[in-house]
């Protein structure tokens, strides 16, 4: 058992003043065993008071007496062993002059980030809502760590006021260092620090740093109702993994080095996001005003001038011409002399990095020798996987943190039930099929290209008997472009969209209208590779948000009664996501229909749901009334509706494999080698689709090389009236 396992300090918060937890809380932090400095600051007889301390029990006898008095601090760097040579060791002592510095400091053994809350002045207690607000950005700030640039799960703090991460580092106290975590601190200040809300402090990165003793109190002004004193204390303490150097480099590159600064450019076309920059340098507080062309900043750099800057001397330029149509910028500051607007840019819209490592917010410690076994890739043995049971939007039917997926015909009523499940979620009313299990309320966010959000989706969640419409959010496109929504370049934002409103449902309908979006991005949905890479971030996503993700797709024409082969484009569309439902209309009664599972992945299969679309009372507008459960499976639904023995299996199956071979082929010709893969994983022999290429108005082009021999077909469609039904099939 390690240190860390033996000195783990319970979470809770200990209500008063307990030697233990701070002995425990003392060793975690000192778990190199090496001595610190306890410093209490400003006291009003003893000036600052210090003292270095090896052994936790005299920590805790010595800082008693102050507990409550002012707030206590600690180096949480190692000190060098000389520092044992000073007068203070193990005892503190009144108006200390020469407090640790950094030359004093070993070693750097950890990243501490700050977040503080915006208080209305400066030296006093945060409310409860103020320092809830800090605590929720630090653990949106850990998970995005972990998720992008591959940090493994920090000890988390409350200190009183804010939030607190530390991260165990191992790094030499030198120069190179001091100015990796400095950047580090100021990129998380660029992407995390709100103007009014929250901030992180950029000023904890020298190695002499001090940060709360945990398990005392944090004095900081009066005491009051609204502003309390409250105690600093650790909520969540995970075996540690150190963040490595490269891991802080690549968090550090966000805030360009002086080298690349003077190498910075920007292409073409980065004048597109030039009104996105104006945004986030307003959201920093750091927009002054306009005139013409020209936008009036506060200097991002203004740290490194000599002095203060006016209101003019700093400013940003619209795209133009002259300027290649990417911006300018201009500072009248020495310092500033060589900066351009790809600085600018790349400070404030840096490429977000490809994430290198996902997990938990709690991991667990690897086995050795990680980084030279494991060759790159992420490995994870068993033990490191902590289990967990799933979560629910709709209890045993739609589950948190995956992908489900509905499809159905036309007007088969899956748009309706996706909505009425939309409503459920938002209101938090009871779920369909009897008993009183009630949703959990919360915010649902919508992909909508099909049902135009004013004269049928408005009026459908209305009489659906929507209240909390400012929890339902629905997104029609992109600021200031005419394209789609994109899976493929824009699910970071819609990833966004759904933290900052706390959502717990995601729905995109239909899932195959986002797979290009006008942005150049193309996916072939015949081809698994791709149908993957663009579903699997999804699942990603609700993985990482704890919310349900459905999609809803058509059924194509064939008449198969396997609906997971009915679902137009590669198999992946229903191979990907952990549920699939499908929407069927029963045979004799057109108005029946039925919410039937097609597919689980590791849960019970749940009972198949009867409901019906009815005008609400004094409207034309339809909603779903369900009809509870009904005993009919997908298989016996799909056999009733598709099944009128008129076509033999054989001519059935060509007349399947028309309809796909026009689908496939609708967007353009696809080589001989695509069809034949394509059709065998739709499960249509060769002889099939010979048989089904005529009668789809398909001609082939044979394909040359340099010396005119043929080397491959393209199958393409022709512009031919394709044959009616009554034509008996090719054989």
């Amino acid at each position: 058992m390690s240190i860390l396992d033996k000195t783990r300090p319970k979470l809770e918060c200990p209500t008063k003043f307990n030697p233990k937890y701070i002995q425990r809380a003392w060793a975690l932090i000192a778990r190199d065993r090496a001595p610190r400095e306890v410093r209490i600051l400003k006291t009003e007889k003893d000036g600052t008071v210090s003292g270095i301390f090896t052994d936790p029990e005299q920590v805790a006898a010595a800082i008693a007496s102050w507990d409550g008095v002012k707030s206590i601090y600690l180096t949480v760097n190692p000190l060098k062993p000389e520092m044992l040579a000073r007068e203070n060791v193990g005892k503190l002592t009144r108006w200390t002059k020469d407090t640790t510095a950094d030359k004093g400091i070993a070693s750097r053994a950890w990243f501490i980030i700050d977040i503080d809350p915006v208080t209305p002045v400066k030296h006093v207690s945060a409310t409860e809502e103020e320092q809830a607000l800090a605590i929720e950005v630090r653990d949106r700030l850990a998970e995005w760590l972990t998720e992008e640039y591959g940090f493994h799960a920090p000890i988390r703090g409350r200190s009183g006021n804010g939030g607190r991460l530390l991260y165990a580092i191992e790094l030499p106290n030198d120069a190179a260092s001091t100015d990796l975590i400095r950047r580090c601190l100021q990129a998380l200040d660029l992407h995390w620090t709100t103007k009014g809300s929250v901030e992180i402090d950029t000023s904890v990165f020298n190695a002499s740093r001090v940060d709360k003793v945990w398990g005392t109190m944090a004095v900081k002004g009066a005491s009051t109702d609204e502003r309390p004193h409250r105690r600093a204390f650790l909520d969540a303490v995970p075996v540690l993994v150190p963040v490595t150097r490269e891991q802080l480099e690549r968090l550090a590159a966000l805030v360009p080095t002086r080298e690349a600064k003077k190498t910075a450019s920007v292409s073409v076309d980065a004048g597109e996001d030039f009104p996105k920059l104006l945004n986030t340098i307003r959201a920093k507080g750091l927009y002054l005003a306009q005139a013409g062309e020209r936008h009036f900043i506060t200097c991002p750099w203004k740290d490194a001038h000599s002095i203060d800057s006016g209101a003019s001397e700093t400013a940003l330029y619209e795209p133009s011409a002259d300027n290649g149509h990417a911006g300018g910028f201009k500072c009248q500051h020495s310092h500033c002399t060589e900066r351009r607007i790809g600085d600018v840019y790349a400070l404030f819209i840096p490429p977000v990095p490809k994430p290198i490592f996902r997990s938990s917010t709690t991991t667990t410690e690897p086995t050795a020798a990680v980084d030279a076994r494991h060759h790159g890739l992420v490995v994870r043995s068993v033990r490191e996987i902590e289990e967990r049971e799933t979560s629910w939007l709709w209890p045993d039917r739609i589950p948190r943190g995956e992908l489900t997926l509905i499809v159905g015909d036309p007007s088969a009523g899956k748009t309706f039930i996706t909505q009425d499940i939309a409503v459920r979620s938002a209101d938090g009313l009871v779920w369909p099929g009897g008993g009183d299990l009630r949703a959990e309320r919360a915010p649902v966010v919508y992909l909508s290209v099909e049902d135009n959000p004013e004269t049928s989706m408005k009026p459908r969640l209305r009489v659906m008997g929507l209240q909390r419409e400012d929890d339902v959010l629905i997104i029609t496109g992109v600021r200031g472009e005419t394209r789609l929504v994109n899976l493929m370049t824009d699910l970071g934002q819609i990833e966004g969209v759904c933290r900052d409103y706390q959502a717990r449902l995601l729905v995109i309908s239909p899932v195959n209208a986002y797979l290009a979006g006008g942005t150049g991005a193309r996916v072939d949905n015949y081809r698994d590779p791709d149908v993957r890479a663009v579903l699997t971030p999804v699942v990603q996503l609700a993985q990482r948000l704890d919310i349900a993700a459905i999609g809803i797709m058509h059924l194509n024409k064939t008449q198969q009664t396997q609906v997971l082969y009915r679902v137009g484009g590669s198999i992946s569309f229903t191979a990907v996501p952990r549920v699939v439902y499908v929407a069927l209309r029963d045979k004799e009664d057109a108005n029946q229909r039925y919410f039937a599972v097609a597919k689980t992945s590791d849960m019970k299969e749940p009972a198949t749901l009867g409901f019906r679309i009815e005008s609400a009372p004094g409207t034309k507008v339809g909603r779903v009334v369900w009809t509870g459960e009904s005993p009919k499976t997908t298989v016996e639904l799909m056999r009733e509706s598709d099944g009128n023995g008129q076509k033999g299996p054989q001519g059935r199956k060509t007349e399947d494999a028309v309809e796909w071979l026009r689908d496939f082929l609708r967007d353009g010709g696809r080589t001989h080698r695509d069809v034949l893969a394509a059709g065998a994983e739709m499960r249509y022999s060769y002889a099939t689709l010979r048989r089904a290429e005529k009668r789809a108005g398909v001609v082939k082009e044979n394909v040359r090389n340099g010396g005119g021999q043929i080397i491959d077909h393209i199958w393409r469609l022709q512009e031919v009236q394709p044959a009616g039904p009554s034509e008996p099939p090719v054989e």
